[in-house]
């Protein structure tokens, strides 16, 4: 069980960091402004009373980094738990589940 939540926890890590070269190259083109964990990590510091305006830059990318990674690796752990129960081959469930990830976010 160990080892599948590890599997998991480095799987939804590693689709993490392909997402975050899709949002910096999209950015790079001009195609998207501000990314959007960013503006969810923003909102949620507001309602937190943890404006981000008054933290530095540098501490403010660090945390909505953080935070990006963090539910990256968290909704990996939960495919891991959720894959035995579902039907299909090697790739396609998890590709499906980060699609439903991405289009629920």
């Amino acid at each position: 069980m160990l080892e599948r939540l590890l599997r998991g926890a480095l799987g939804g890590l590693l689709a993490t960091a392909i997402m975050s070269a899709v949002m910096f190259g999209a950015r790079a083109l001009g195609l998207l402004h501000t990314p959007p964990p960013k503006e969810i990590t923003a909102r949620a510091g507001r309602k937190a009373g943890a404006e981000p305006r008054r933290q530095s830059a540098d501490t403010f990318n660090a945390t909505w980094l953080a935070a990006h990674l963090g539910f990256g690796l968290g909704c990996g752990v939960v495919f891991a738990l959720l894959r035995p129960y579902v039907p299909g081959g090697r790739s396609l469930p998890g590709l499906v589940y980060g699609a439903l990830i991405w289009a629920t976010s």
